[in-house]
């Protein structure tokens, strides 16, 4: 399974006329650290997956879901053979720990594997039902997990994006969100649409970043 990349730093535009001051060198400085010690714990950080109480029933679907009911392509197969030595340390850590934890590239892999499942006619689409309760589950509790990753994945292309602008002599902020009223009555943050960058009179460029 392909290690995690963290995107080379790339010049952001920005229309430096308007600009008064920058970041000093001792900022940037403070930027680069931040997003490089952030993608380094990231890149060996696990997840949980699914409570305590059901970690070993998720890694034992698992193990059959990309058994019987996922079609590899291409070069599927590498992310199978890996996935499955990852299962296999699971049980064994599960033992000890009580719950059942992936890496980033794993977790995506294995949500993409149980976002696809394949089966041949009737038959096995009869069987595929029977489980489906348990499937639900592994589905749900998988997702949970990928999309706190992601966030923290968001959060560190922030701080990236943070540092290259600041190279640049700019500050970088991320608009905040702000709050609406569903038609329920019930007040829910609403996050800005992914990167729109501002650039105010005082050379803060704001990012509007969806973190969620």
């Amino acid at each position: 399974m392909a290690e995690l990349e963290v995107n080379p730093v790339e010049e952001i535009a920005v229309d430096a006329s308007t600009a008064k001051k920058g970041p000093t060198e001792e900022e940037k400085e403070q930027y680069r650290k931040e997003f490089q010690e952030k993608a380094q714990s990231f890149a060996i950080k696990e997840f949980q997956v699914g409570s305590e109480e059901n970690a070993i029933n998720i890694i034992n679907y698992l193990e059959h879901f990309i058994t019987h009911r996922f079609i590899w392509t291409k070069n599927a197969w590498m992310g199978v053979v890996k996935m499955a030595e990852e299962l296999q340390a699971a049980k064994i850590s599960v033992i000890d720990n009580k719950v059942f934890k992936l890496g980033y590239q794993a977790m995506e892999f294995a949500y993409y594997v149980v976002e696809n499942p394949s089966g041949v006619g009737l038959e096995t689409a009869k069987i595929f039902e029977k489980e489906n309760v348990e499937f639900g589950i592994v589905h749900e509790s998988l997702g949970e997990a990928l999309d706190t990753a992601r966030k923290e994945l968001k959060e560190i292309q922030f701080l990236q994006d943070r540092w290259a602008a600041g190279e640049q002599g700019f500050y970088l902020e991320v608009e905040p969100p702000t709050e609406e009223v569903t038609e329920e009555g019930k007040k829910v943050e609403v996050l800005p649409e992914d990167i729109n960058m501002i650039q105010d009179q005082t050379g803060v460029v704001t990012i509007e970043k969806d973190l969620s």
